[in-house]
Protein backbone atom coordinates (compact mmCIF):
# COMPACT_ATOMS: atom_id res chain seq x y z
CA UNK A 1 0.00 0.00 0.00
CA UNK A 2 2.95 2.06 1.37
CA UNK A 3 4.39 1.81 -2.46
CA UNK A 4 1.20 2.45 -4.19
CA UNK A 5 0.80 5.88 -2.26
CA UNK A 6 4.50 6.55 -3.37
CA UNK A 7 3.91 5.51 -6.41
CA UNK A 8 0.63 8.19 -7.07
CA UNK A 9 2.36 10.78 -5.40
CA UNK A 10 5.78 10.81 -7.60
CA UNK A 11 3.35 10.81 -10.60
CA UNK A 12 0.81 13.45 -9.26
CA UNK A 13 4.32 15.63 -8.96
CA UNK A 14 5.32 14.87 -12.25
CA UNK A 15 1.65 15.71 -14.03
CA UNK A 16 2.26 18.62 -11.50
CA UNK A 17 5.32 19.96 -12.59
CA UNK A 18 4.25 19.91 -16.38
CA UNK A 19 0.94 21.62 -15.98
CA UNK A 20 2.57 24.47 -14.27
CA UNK A 21 5.50 24.47 -16.19
CA UNK A 22 6.40 27.77 -17.83
CA UNK A 23 5.41 28.24 -21.39
CA UNK A 24 7.69 30.49 -23.98
CA UNK A 25 6.49 32.01 -27.53
CA UNK A 26 7.83 33.91 -30.05
CA UNK A 27 5.52 34.64 -33.09
CA UNK A 28 6.53 36.45 -36.35
CA UNK A 29 3.52 38.03 -38.33
CA UNK A 30 3.88 39.14 -41.83
CA UNK A 31 0.97 41.49 -43.82
CA UNK A 32 1.33 41.12 -47.76
CA UNK A 33 1.87 44.65 -50.01
CA UNK A 34 -1.53 46.23 -51.06
CA UNK A 35 -0.75 44.40 -53.69
CA UNK A 36 2.22 42.40 -55.63
CA UNK A 37 5.24 44.40 -56.14
CA UNK A 38 7.32 44.45 -59.12
CA UNK A 39 11.15 44.40 -58.52
CA UNK A 40 12.22 44.03 -62.42
CA UNK A 41 12.80 48.27 -62.39
CA UNK A 42 13.18 50.92 -59.67
CA UNK A 43 10.20 52.48 -61.37
CA UNK A 44 7.76 49.62 -61.58
CA UNK A 45 8.76 49.11 -57.82
CA UNK A 46 7.74 52.50 -57.15
CA UNK A 47 4.65 52.57 -58.94
CA UNK A 48 3.20 49.87 -57.12
CA UNK A 49 3.92 51.30 -53.65
CA UNK A 50 3.49 54.50 -54.23
CA UNK A 51 0.68 54.32 -56.85
CA UNK A 52 -1.11 50.93 -57.46
CA UNK A 53 -0.91 50.07 -54.05
CA UNK A 54 -2.36 53.33 -52.57
CA UNK A 55 -5.68 52.65 -54.58
CA UNK A 56 -6.18 49.35 -53.21
CA UNK A 57 -9.04 49.72 -50.58
CA UNK A 58 -8.78 46.75 -48.63
CA UNK A 59 -7.64 46.97 -45.04
CA UNK A 60 -8.15 51.00 -45.44
CA UNK A 61 -5.16 52.76 -44.02
CA UNK A 62 -3.75 49.71 -42.42
CA UNK A 63 -2.82 48.65 -46.61
CA UNK A 64 0.29 48.69 -46.00
CA UNK A 65 1.61 49.13 -49.53
CA UNK A 66 5.31 47.66 -49.34
CA UNK A 67 4.03 44.96 -46.44
CA UNK A 68 4.41 44.81 -43.10
CA UNK A 69 6.09 42.55 -40.41
CA UNK A 70 6.38 42.59 -36.96
CA UNK A 71 6.52 39.88 -33.52
CA UNK A 72 5.24 39.04 -30.33
CA UNK A 73 6.10 37.35 -27.64
CA UNK A 74 4.23 35.23 -24.53
CA UNK A 75 4.93 33.76 -21.50
CA UNK A 76 2.61 31.47 -19.73
CA UNK A 77 -0.07 32.20 -22.37
CA UNK A 78 -0.06 36.19 -21.62
CA UNK A 79 1.54 38.48 -24.41
CA UNK A 80 4.10 40.74 -23.04
CA UNK A 81 5.15 42.23 -26.29
CA UNK A 82 3.46 43.15 -29.24
CA UNK A 83 5.19 45.40 -31.81
CA UNK A 84 7.01 46.42 -34.82
CA UNK A 85 9.09 48.65 -36.55
CA UNK A 86 7.33 51.73 -38.53
CA UNK A 87 8.39 55.75 -39.37
CA UNK A 88 7.08 57.79 -36.60
CA UNK A 89 3.48 59.58 -37.50
CA UNK A 90 5.65 62.76 -37.70
CA UNK A 91 8.33 61.81 -40.20
CA UNK A 92 9.14 63.15 -43.34
CA UNK A 93 8.16 60.87 -46.61
CA UNK A 94 10.29 58.83 -48.29
CA UNK A 95 9.78 61.69 -51.66
CA UNK A 96 11.26 64.34 -49.50
CA UNK A 97 14.53 62.64 -49.56
CA UNK A 98 14.56 62.23 -53.40
CA UNK A 99 12.99 65.81 -53.94
CA UNK A 100 14.70 67.90 -51.18
CA UNK A 101 18.02 65.73 -50.33
CA UNK A 102 19.07 64.37 -53.37
CA UNK A 103 19.18 60.81 -52.31
CA UNK A 104 18.07 59.01 -55.53
CA UNK A 105 18.35 55.34 -54.89
CA UNK A 106 19.78 56.32 -51.36
CA UNK A 107 16.72 56.28 -49.98
CA UNK A 108 16.48 52.93 -49.76
CA UNK A 109 19.22 53.65 -47.07
CA UNK A 110 17.84 56.80 -45.51
CA UNK A 111 17.55 56.93 -42.16
CA UNK A 112 14.39 58.00 -41.15
CA UNK A 113 12.49 58.97 -37.86
CA UNK A 114 10.65 55.95 -36.53
CA UNK A 115 8.56 54.16 -33.42
CA UNK A 116 7.33 50.88 -32.36
CA UNK A 117 3.71 49.97 -33.24
CA UNK A 118 1.05 50.05 -30.78
CA UNK A 119 -0.35 46.40 -29.51
CA UNK A 120 -3.64 48.18 -29.57
CA UNK A 121 -2.48 49.07 -33.50
CA UNK A 122 -1.91 45.82 -34.19
CA UNK A 123 -4.64 44.39 -32.40
CA UNK A 124 -7.04 45.95 -34.21
CA UNK A 125 -5.25 45.45 -37.65
CA UNK A 126 -4.75 41.44 -36.87
CA UNK A 127 -8.89 40.96 -36.23
CA UNK A 128 -9.29 42.65 -39.45
CA UNK A 129 -6.76 40.27 -41.72
CA UNK A 130 -7.91 37.26 -39.86
CA UNK A 131 -11.26 38.15 -41.57
CA UNK A 132 -9.82 38.59 -45.23
CA UNK A 133 -6.35 35.80 -44.12
CA UNK A 134 -4.66 38.49 -45.59
CA UNK A 135 -1.82 37.85 -42.78
CA UNK A 136 0.28 34.98 -42.36
CA UNK A 137 2.29 33.69 -39.08
CA UNK A 138 4.57 30.94 -37.83
CA UNK A 139 5.00 30.19 -33.95
CA UNK A 140 8.12 29.19 -32.58
CA UNK A 141 7.27 27.39 -28.90
CA UNK A 142 10.92 28.64 -27.17
CA UNK A 143 12.98 28.27 -24.17
CA UNK A 144 13.49 30.15 -21.11
CA UNK A 145 16.75 31.26 -22.08
CA UNK A 146 15.26 32.17 -25.96
CA UNK A 147 12.73 34.38 -24.57
CA UNK A 148 15.11 36.06 -21.55
CA UNK A 149 17.00 37.42 -24.09
CA UNK A 150 14.41 38.50 -26.50
CA UNK A 151 12.66 40.33 -23.47
CA UNK A 152 16.52 42.17 -22.63
CA UNK A 153 16.65 43.21 -25.65
CA UNK A 154 13.55 44.74 -26.39
CA UNK A 155 13.73 46.35 -23.08
CA UNK A 156 17.20 47.47 -23.96
CA UNK A 157 16.31 48.67 -27.84
CA UNK A 158 13.34 50.91 -26.57
CA UNK A 159 16.19 52.41 -23.86
CA UNK A 160 18.94 52.95 -25.93
CA UNK A 161 16.52 54.82 -28.20
CA UNK A 162 17.17 52.76 -31.31
CA UNK A 163 13.48 52.46 -31.77
CA UNK A 164 13.60 56.07 -33.23
CA UNK A 165 15.86 55.25 -36.10
CA UNK A 166 13.88 53.49 -39.20
CA UNK A 167 14.83 51.85 -41.98
CA UNK A 168 18.61 53.25 -41.96
CA UNK A 169 21.74 50.19 -42.53
CA UNK A 170 18.78 47.74 -41.48
CA UNK A 171 21.05 46.20 -38.25
CA UNK A 172 19.03 46.51 -35.50
CA UNK A 173 21.13 45.05 -33.02
CA UNK A 174 24.10 47.83 -34.12
CA UNK A 175 21.11 50.40 -33.40
CA UNK A 176 21.63 51.85 -36.84
CA UNK A 177 18.19 51.39 -37.71
CA UNK A 178 15.79 48.78 -38.48
CA UNK A 179 12.63 48.36 -41.14
CA UNK A 180 10.05 45.96 -40.23
CA UNK A 181 11.09 42.90 -41.23
CA UNK A 182 14.33 43.54 -40.30
CA UNK A 183 13.65 44.29 -36.67
CA UNK A 184 11.26 41.34 -36.43
CA UNK A 185 13.98 38.73 -37.64
CA UNK A 186 16.40 40.13 -35.22
CA UNK A 187 14.64 38.76 -32.60
CA UNK A 188 15.46 35.13 -34.04
CA UNK A 189 18.61 36.33 -35.14
CA UNK A 190 20.21 37.28 -31.44
CA UNK A 191 18.71 33.74 -30.25
CA UNK A 192 20.39 31.52 -33.82
CA UNK A 193 16.91 30.61 -34.43
CA UNK A 194 17.22 31.81 -38.84
CA UNK A 195 17.23 28.65 -40.30
CA UNK A 196 19.25 28.65 -43.86
CA UNK A 197 15.41 28.52 -45.19
CA UNK A 198 14.44 31.72 -44.34
CA UNK A 199 17.92 33.44 -45.41
CA UNK A 200 17.51 31.76 -48.60
CA UNK A 201 13.83 32.90 -49.51
CA UNK A 202 12.85 35.75 -47.44
CA UNK A 203 15.75 38.40 -47.83
CA UNK A 204 14.97 40.24 -51.57
CA UNK A 205 18.54 41.07 -52.96
CA UNK A 206 19.18 43.76 -55.48
CA UNK A 207 22.22 45.83 -56.90
CA UNK A 208 21.85 49.61 -57.11
CA UNK A 209 23.92 51.65 -59.72
CA UNK A 210 26.16 53.73 -57.05
CA UNK A 211 25.88 56.41 -59.70
CA UNK A 212 22.31 56.63 -58.75
CA UNK A 213 23.08 55.95 -54.85
CA UNK A 214 22.81 59.33 -53.06
CA UNK A 215 22.81 60.19 -49.32
CA UNK A 216 24.96 58.90 -46.97
CA UNK A 217 26.09 55.23 -48.25
CA UNK A 218 27.96 57.28 -51.45
CA UNK A 219 27.80 61.15 -50.25
CA UNK A 220 26.33 61.76 -53.75
CA UNK A 221 23.72 63.96 -55.04
CA UNK A 222 21.33 62.64 -57.02
CA UNK A 223 18.72 64.83 -59.53
CA UNK A 224 15.03 64.45 -59.21
CA UNK A 225 15.48 63.99 -63.43
CA UNK A 226 17.82 61.39 -62.82
CA UNK A 227 16.20 59.36 -60.64
CA UNK A 228 12.85 59.31 -62.35
CA UNK A 229 14.15 59.44 -65.79
CA UNK A 230 17.47 56.86 -65.48
CA UNK A 231 16.86 54.63 -62.45
CA UNK A 232 17.67 50.96 -63.13
CA UNK A 233 19.35 47.97 -60.91
CA UNK A 234 23.35 47.78 -62.19
CA UNK A 235 23.77 46.25 -64.94
CA UNK A 236 26.43 43.62 -65.47
CA UNK A 237 30.33 45.57 -64.76
CA UNK A 238 28.47 48.53 -63.51
CA UNK A 239 29.65 49.77 -60.21
CA UNK A 240 27.32 48.76 -57.66
CA UNK A 241 25.80 49.10 -53.83
CA UNK A 242 24.13 45.66 -53.18
CA UNK A 243 20.87 46.11 -51.10
CA UNK A 244 19.57 42.94 -49.28
CA UNK A 245 16.15 43.05 -47.24
CA UNK A 246 14.21 40.89 -44.94
CA UNK A 247 11.15 41.22 -47.68
CA UNK A 248 7.46 40.88 -46.10
CA UNK A 249 5.99 40.21 -49.45
CA UNK A 250 8.66 37.29 -49.72
CA UNK A 251 8.34 36.21 -46.32
CA UNK A 252 4.18 35.84 -46.62
CA UNK A 253 4.44 34.05 -49.93
CA UNK A 254 6.67 31.36 -48.71
CA UNK A 255 5.01 30.91 -45.05
CA UNK A 256 1.37 30.48 -47.59
CA UNK A 257 3.34 28.00 -50.07
CA UNK A 258 4.94 26.14 -47.28
CA UNK A 259 1.18 25.71 -45.44
CA UNK A 260 0.04 24.58 -48.68
CA UNK A 261 2.27 22.05 -49.30
CA UNK A 262 2.78 20.77 -46.08
CA UNK A 263 -1.29 20.34 -46.09
CA UNK A 264 -0.93 18.65 -49.56
CA UNK A 265 1.71 16.29 -47.80
CA UNK A 266 -0.73 15.59 -44.88
CA UNK A 267 -3.51 14.37 -46.99
CA UNK A 268 -2.02 12.32 -48.45
CA UNK A 269 0.69 10.44 -45.98
CA UNK A 270 -0.58 11.52 -42.68
CA UNK A 271 2.31 13.20 -41.52
CA UNK A 272 4.96 15.85 -42.10
CA UNK A 273 8.45 14.03 -42.34
CA UNK A 274 9.20 15.38 -46.11
CA UNK A 275 8.51 19.41 -44.75
CA UNK A 276 10.70 20.53 -41.76
CA UNK A 277 11.32 23.74 -40.46
CA UNK A 278 14.77 24.09 -38.48
CA UNK A 279 14.68 20.60 -38.34
CA UNK A 280 11.92 20.19 -36.84
CA UNK A 281 8.47 18.95 -38.10
CA UNK A 282 5.31 21.72 -37.89
CA UNK A 283 1.87 21.48 -36.97
CA UNK A 284 -0.90 23.64 -38.39
CA UNK A 285 -2.66 26.70 -37.19
CA UNK A 286 -5.79 28.89 -38.16
CA UNK A 287 -7.25 32.19 -36.98
CA UNK A 288 -10.41 32.83 -39.31
CA UNK A 289 -9.60 32.80 -42.68
CA UNK A 290 -5.61 33.25 -41.86
CA UNK A 291 -3.63 30.00 -41.49
CA UNK A 292 0.38 29.80 -39.53
CA UNK A 293 2.63 27.10 -38.52
CA UNK A 294 3.58 25.87 -34.92
CA UNK A 295 7.48 25.09 -34.56
CA UNK A 296 8.43 23.65 -31.23
CA UNK A 297 12.72 24.11 -30.68
CA UNK A 298 12.50 24.41 -27.49
CA UNK A 299 15.61 21.67 -27.39
CA UNK A 300 17.86 24.12 -29.75
CA UNK A 301 19.99 25.91 -27.34
CA UNK A 302 20.11 29.61 -27.95
CA UNK A 303 22.89 31.75 -28.95
CA UNK A 304 25.35 33.14 -26.30
CA UNK A 305 26.67 35.86 -28.27
CA UNK A 306 26.34 39.50 -27.01
CA UNK A 307 22.91 40.84 -27.94
CA UNK A 308 24.86 44.21 -29.21
CA UNK A 309 27.22 44.69 -31.95
CA UNK A 310 28.19 48.14 -31.67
Amino acid sequence: MFKKSLLLLVLFVGLAGQLFAQSYEFILYSFPPATPLNWSSPLKLAYGAGLKGRLVFEHGKNKHTIGHAFMELRKDGKRIELTGSTTAADAPSDADFITKHGYGLGVLFAPMKGALDSSDKLDGELIDRYKTGKVMYIRFLINEQAYRRMKTYIDEYRARGYDNIYNGSNEPRKGTGAGCSAFAMSFLDICGYIDPAFTKEWIRRVNLPKSLVGGPVTGNHVSLAKTLFKAHWAKPGEEAVPLALWDPELMYNWLKNTHKQAFQLYKEKGNYKEMKVLGKNFRFDQRGKATGLIVDITDLPPATDPIWQN
